[in-house]
């Protein structure tokens, strides 16, 4: 049976953890939240839920997204020494990917299929067009 008391638990033992990673202090994420260090305190040991709006705050502040955040999973640190919250193979790949290579994706993701399929094709050609190149 689901126990949203034992998901908040688990989601303040991560921020907490993330916030001794990162070295973000409690101090510098209550400035973050807006919020008296008491109430972060409360949060971080479980004992009150974060709003909707404190989540994505500290995703910001601990540099990681909202499914990181709220997925279950072990702590790990990346060869790039970023912190992924989950143990999907996948996910930990998406986090290998530079900025720019993340910003492509998640465009890339919004357009219509008749458009991925446009890029997918014009992107083959560039590779095509680089590979001749080198015989040049």
């Amino acid at each position: 049976m689901y126990n949203p008391g034992e998901e908040i638990r688990k989601i303040s033992e991560r921020v907490a953890r993330l916030c001794e990673i990162k070295g973000v202090s409690r101090e510098a994420l209550a400035g973050v939240l807006e919020k008296p260090e008491s109430e972060v305190q409360d949060m971080l040991d479980g004992r009150t839920a974060p709003e909707l709006l404190d989540l994505f705050r500290m995703c910001g502040a601990l540099e990681v997204s909202i499914e990181e955040l709220l997925i279950s999973g072990v702590l790990e640190k990346e060869a790039d020494h970023k912190i992924v919250v989950t143990s999907d193979p996948a996910v930990r790949a998406f986090h290998r990917l530079s900025e720019e290579e993340r910003n492509f994706i998640s465009l890339f993701r919004y357009l219509p299929e008749r458009k991925k399929k446009l890029m997918r094709i014009y992107m083959e050609m560039l590779v095509a067009y680089d590979s001749a190149r080198l015989f040049d």
